[in-house]
C-alpha cells in the first residue's frame, strides 16, 4: 500500500520519499487496529495522510526496499 508515496531526486543523486498529495516528508508512527493490535504506519508530516501500513517492521522494510528498487531501476 504505497499508492500515495512518491519519490524526488536530491542534488546528491539520492531519492527521498514524499507524500504524493502535498509533497511533504513522511514520518514513521504507530497505530492501533481492532483489539489493540499495533500497526506500523508511514504518515505525511503535513496532511497526516497514511502512506503505508504494516503489521511488522520487517514487512514495512521489505515493501519500502522493493519500492526503492523499482525507482532505482527506472533511472
Amino acid at each position: 500500500m504505497l499508492d500515495e508515496l512518491m519519490v524526488s531526486p536530491t542534488d546528491s543523486g539520492t531519492y527521498i520519499f514524499l507524500c504524493a498529495k502535498c509533497r511533504a516528508l513522511p514520518e514513521y508512527a504507530f497505530g492501533a487496529k481492532n483489539k489493540g493490535e499495533l500497526v506500523y504506519i508511514l504518515v505525511c508530516s503535513n496532511c497526516t495522510h497514511i502512506l503505508g501500513q504494516w503489521a511488522t517492521i520487517e514487512e514495512r522494510d521489505r515493501e519500502l526496499r522493493e519500492f526503492a528498487k523499482k525507482i532505482s531501476n527506472k533511472t
